[in-house]
C-alpha cells in the first residue's frame, strides 16, 4: 500500500441499508407481539422498503439494501395476505 494515498471510506454505524433491515425486524416483532396495531407495523414495513430503495442509490452496502428490500416486501405481502384471509373468514 502506497503512503499518503487516501483509502476508500467505509460505511459505519446507521445508514439507509441498516435502517431498512432494522425497520423490517422491528415491524415483524411488533406484528407478532401486538397484532392490533396493524397500521403501525405496515407503515414500518413501507418506510423500511423506502429506506432500502434509497440505500440502493446512496449506501455503499448495496447487498444490505437488497436484503432490507426483500425482508420488508415479504413482510408486507405476508401481513396483507393475513388480512385478506381474516376478511374472507368473516
Amino acid at each position: 500500500m502506497a503512503p499518503n494515498v487516501p483509502q476508500a471510506g467505509r460505511a459505519r454505524g446507521l445508514d439507509w441499508a441498516t435502517t431498512s433491515i432494522l425497520l423490517s425486524v422491528a415491524g415483524a416483532f411488533l406484528s407478532i407481539v401486538e397484532a392490533r396495531v396493524f397500521v403501525a407495523y405496515m407503515l414500518m414495513f413501507a418506510l423500511g422498503l423506502l429506506a432500502g430503495v434509497i440505500a440502493l442509490r446512496r449506501s455503499p452496502r448495496r447487498n444490505w439494501a437488497w436484503i432490507g428490500i426483500i425482508l420488508n416486501s415479504m413482510n408486507l405481502v405476508f401481513n396483507a395476505a393475513l388480512v385478506i384471509l381474516v376478511a374472507l373468514r368473516r
